[in-house]
């Protein structure tokens, strides 16, 4: 496509990898007018290719370099990264203000970026030029049809973004929450984009989320080996079952990938694929910035944190190969047809109860930071932002809507339908957790969620025993029930 002289173009997307290059057809399919940049040309000439293969309405153009890329740009420009986090945001911000980018135009970090580094941006390009982080997330199929977009930083650019920003985003039913079709335009519509809080803020509620998505992952890998070893069925009869469940409670988006997983073939073997896949899972760093957050903050979060460690040992796998032999796994006897429908819908309920405990503490994490850094973060806000587009969508996000509507500063087990919910799933938790370990299963999630609910429960918990034996050996002191709060103590536990 031939370049326009005009400055006509509404949204320049600067890198064309899978993100990039869904977002500009996502802006051209609403009839926004983009203009694309990569360093490799035939990736930009790709997205012009495939918007006019597509007929979508709104002009792609290809800059040959980031110059013409802001000539064509209406002012304020509107420029998206969609780049690598790290230093090739700096490089490709240093670059456009070398070839005439403005103070008053805008330039919008996609990236996976760590939260501190948001900030410090902020700082080193104030008054250069409007910086605001958009986290982003729904893969490439997000990314074309509509992603969940948790916008922070300069709530000015916001305000200049904001329509184009919905109206790529995915929707929901504003009253039901339910996901709606990309290009619907039933009036009581809510677009899943919004302004989060301040600089650092929306990257931080996107690597919870991330660290949300770790532990849901995990929780369903962990089901697939309980029935594949305890119940001693096979893929296929494993997917049929979790379809089953697709249709109640646990519907999510991560549900469908598992089950689209567990029923693939592989195109050149026409043999099942996921025997072949290699069982060393692979993490880009989030999973750990959220588990490095809730040490930092002194919250709680062992499911997240858990589902990160089971990746680290997933990847040791020569070790795994070799203890395999060394160690003694337990008899595995047949399972009745009776005994695996119970077990079954121990299991549903189990993982019911994880994902209610898999979301509390990401909420809670980012309710800690908020305080400490003083955001106003509304968890009402976040909550609907991930009721569709995003990875860790499902349908029990409106029930968090709904229970933090009600008590914004709560815990989520603080919501009368919640702990109802919890409480019915608590005594099959316990029997599938039985079973699982006695079969010799590793269930990191499923038995930290439940062990962060009854530490919840908990009334008077053995700490009291880790205070003494801290001051037995370190003189920490501790507080007495008989004596007023904030008084310490030390016993002479030495004196002869």
């Amino acid at each position: 496509m031939t370049v326009s002289s005009n400055s006509d173009v509404q949204v320049a997307i600067i890198g064309q990898g899978v993100m990039g290059h869904n977002l500009a057809l996502n802006f051209s399919s609403h009839g926004y007018s983009v203009a694309v940049f990569d360093l490799d040309d035939s990736l930009a000439k790709a997205t012009e290719t495939a918007a006019l293969s597509q007929q979508l309405p709104g002009t792609v153009n290809v800059a040959s370099d980031l110059a013409q890329l802001l000539s064509i740009s209406q002012q304020p420009r509107r420029i998206v990264l969609s780049v690598p986090a790290g230093k090739a945001v700096d490089s490709i911000c240093d670059s456009l203000l070398d070839s005439g980018l403005q103070p008053q135009d805008i330039v919008i970090d996609t990236g996976n970026c760590h939260w501190n580094d948001t900030l410090a941006r902020q700082q080193r390009y104030h008054s250069k030029f409007h910086f605001i982080a958009s986290a982003i997330s729904g893969g490439e199929v997000g990314a074309r049809h509509g992603p969940s977009l948790m916008v922070s930083g300069d709530s000015n650019a916001w305000d200049q973004i904001a329509t184009m920003w919905q109206t790529i985003a995915a929707q929901v039913d504003a009253d039901s929450g339910q996901p709606l079709p990309p290009h619907s335009k039933r009036s009581n519509r809510h677009a899943c984009a919004d302004y989060v809080g301040p600089y650092g803020s929306g990257h931080f509620v996107k690597t919870i989320h991330n660290g949300i998505e770790y532990a849901q992952m995990q929780m369903w890998a962990e089901a697939y080996q309980l029935l594949r070893q305890h119940g001693q069925m096979d893929n296929f009869a494993i997917a049929a079952v979790f379809r089953d469940w697709q249709q109640g409670q646990l519907h999510s988006y991560l549900l469908e990938c598992t089950i689209a997983v567990l029923e693939a073939m592989d195109g050149h073997s026409q043999q099942p694929l996921l025997p072949l896949i290699v069982d060393a899972a692979g993490q880009k760093g989030t999973g750990t910035w959220t588990t490095i957050a809730s040490l930092e903050l002194g919250v709680a979060a062992p499911s997240l944190a858990s589902a990160v460690y089971a990746r680290a040992i997933s990847s040791q796998r020569a070790l795994r190969q070799a203890l395999h032999g060394n160690l003694a796994s337990p008899a595995q006897p047949a399972v009745e047809l009776a005994q695996l429908e119970r077990f079954q819908s121990a299991l549903e309920q189990t993982l019911i109860g994880t994902t209610l405990a898999n979301y509390a503490q990401g909420f809670e994490l980012m309710a800690a930071q908020a305080q400490q850094q003083q955001w106003p973060l509304d968890l009402v806000t976040i909550a609907k932002l991930w009721r569709a587009g995003c990875i860790i969508r499902t349908p029990l996000l409106q029930q968090f809507v709904n229970a933090f509507s009600a008590n914004p500063k709560a815990h989520l087990f603080s919501d009368h339908t919640i702990q109802q919910q919890l409480e019915a799933t608590l005594p099959l938790w316990r029997r599938c957790l039985i079973d699982g370990i006695a079969s010799g299963v590793a269930l990191p999630v499923l038995s930290s969620g439940l062990a962060y609910v009854d530490g919840l429960r908990c009334a008077d918990s053995p700490a009291n025993l880790l205070q003494g034996m801290r001051d037995y050996f370190g003189a920490h002191r501790f507080e007495r029930h008989d004596a007023s709060q904030g008084t310490l103590f030390h016993h002479p536990w030495h004196d002869s």
